[in-house]
């Protein structure tokens, strides 16, 4: 019952994040704490933390608890010379005890297992980290994507609406006998064309809506509204300044270190396997025996144990550690290429599309004042119904290519953030920049 009443609780507080406007930030936040490929890779780390306590586990003592009662066929007996058979133990008897023993060295074997435990879940770690920006990067660019084509919606809407306005005046200009009718006829197929567009310029957005949906976990058909908070600030000024922060700080490249470290340590521990274990044990135990002056005893040992041949194994191990090291090395070396690459490709992206924005503004300015024209032009008999629609067509194209302009840079800086390695939920938390665009 106490459960059902914090469900209901926190459904309440849920539901006006969502009523009132989904914003970029809330999003973040809620796939920051429920993605499921997140919560994969916490479970990941949770799995290194255990096998980190199970490698530990060894510099500990171990207890060990026995019991065990036994049958006989035959009562235990010895020969004394002469005097015949003598009984030693009887048919049936019952033996408990304890032991705890103590490893005491073992030349870094165990130490050097768990420093490469310690390193195997630092890296996964940084792999949980990387997880989790690339579920927010994912989430920023449906994000963005539902902005854009909730735009793209808005326009194919002034365009209906722009051509309704061109059918009116070409019906009153025909009502005046001033044009033919193969203009009205034209105005009213580009209007149809436009609502076609309309409706695919819809269903793009409700696509979009439910791809949020699905990242926020939640019903595809839902509705929601998305706000746009503006851009994000880029704090890069080169592509050698991204670049430089993108290689000291992108976690997939300490993964790799540490998983390097991790299978130097195991080496390491596979190379102590050729010397001893030195080892204390100690305990009791009882055994039932009658014909014992005491039938229970303690015990200290202290010992050493050696293996001298295992049939080659260790030496295929030890080659087998060395050529992971090498293909680790080679992919850190790798990695080092593909991230300098996309750093590269996401710069010159957000640069490109910035310039965009600069020039398809520009480009919108021209065609409002050149449909604004032609609209007088076309009532006064100078211009031709073809110039209007035209006009109309290149107003919408202009539009078109800002509002994906904007998206663009905006996805090409969300990418650049990621590929330096910048924790994107903090970013975009903290990192708005209100655009004018």
């Amino acid at each position: 019952m106490k459960r059902l009443v914090i469900i209901g609780v926190l459904i309440i507080i849920w539901s006006p994040v969502f009523s009132s406007g989904l914003t970029l930030e809330e999003g973040l936040r809620v796939i920051a704490s429920r993605s499921p490929e997140i919560e994969i890779s916490k479970e990941d780390e949770k799995v290194s933390t255990e096998d980190l306590a199970i490698v530990r586990s060894n510099l500990y003592p171990h207890l060990n608890l026995y019991a065990r009662h036994s049958w006989l066929r035959y009562q235990p007996e010895a020969l004394f010379g002469s005097f015949g058979p003598v009984p030693i133990a009887d048919r049936t008897s019952l033996t408990y005890g304890f032991e705890v023993r103590q490893l005491l060295f073992d030349f870094q074997r165990t130490s050097s297992l768990v420093e490469a435990a310690l390193e195997g879940s630092t890296a996964r770690k940084h792999a949980v980290e990387v997880t989790r920006n690339n579920a927010l990067l994912e989430f920023i660019i449906a994000y963005y994507d539902a902005l854009e084509a909730e735009r793209l919606q808005e326009l194919a809407s002034q365009e209906v609406k722009r051509f309704e306005a061109h059918l009116a005046d070409t019906r009153a200009l025909l009502d005046e006998g001033l044009i033919t009718r193969n203009d009205l006829l034209q105005a009213e197929v580009l209007l149809t064309d436009a609502r076609q567009n309309e409706i695919t310029m819809k269903n793009l957005y409700k696509t979009a809506i439910a791809n949020l949906n699905r990242l926020l976990l939640r019903p595809l058909e839902e509705d929601v509204t998305i706000s746009d908070n503006g851009d994000i600030s880029l704090p890069f000024q080169s592509i050698e300044a991204a670049r430089e922060t993108a290689l000291s700080r992108r976690k997939e490249l300490e993964a790799l270190k540490a998983a390097i470290r991790a299978k130097q340590m195991e080496l390491k521990s596979v190379k102590a396997e050729f010397y001893p274990t030195l080892f204390v044990a100690g305990g009791f135990q009882y055994e039932e025996n009658p014909y014992m002056v005491h039938e229970g005893n303690w015990s200290l040992m202290a010992g050493l144990n050696l293996n001298l041949f295992g049939g080659g194994e260790r030496f295929a191990r030890i080659r087998k550690i060395e050529a992971q090291i090498k293909r680790l090395e080679a992919e850190r070396r790798r990695l080092t290429d593909l991230i300098a690459l996309e750093v590269q490709r996401s710069y010159l992206d957000s640069q490109s599309a910035a310039h965009k924005t600069t020039v398809t503004l520009k480009a919108v300015q021209q065609a409002e004042e050149n449909l604004r024209l032609q609209k007088l032009r076309y009532k006064e008999g100078l211009g031709t119904a073809t110039e209007v629609t035209d006009a109309v067509t290149l107003l919408t194209l202009a539009e078109t290519n800002q509002a994906r302009a904007i998206y663009e840079k905006r996805r090409a800086v969300a990418r650049l953030l990621r590929a330096t390695g910048d924790d994107l939920l903090i970013r975009y938390s903290t990192g708005k920049e209100q655009s004018d665009d």
